[in-house]
């Protein structure tokens, strides 16, 4: 969920957060922001699912590109 955050909060910076991260009932944790160019994000990472694993490696591969 960390990665996500990271995601999440960096999307937010000079943004707009329209639903904060958040555990939701079909096991993700999920939030929706608009960065500061007017996109919106959907960000989510699944919590009770074999995918998560996958999931959690492409929010660390996007947070080095966003880093660099």
């Amino acid at each position: 969920m960390r990665a996500a955050d990271k995601v999440f909060t960096a999307l937010a910076e000079g943004g707009v957060v329209e639903l904060p991260m958040r555990n939701c009932f079909w096991q993700a944790y999920f939030g929706i922001v608009t960065d500061q160019f007017g996109v919106k994000w959907m960000v989510g990472f699944l919590t009770g699912s074999s995918h998560a694993r996958a999931f959690r490696e492409v929010l660390i591969r996007c947070i080095q590109v966003m880093s660099n």
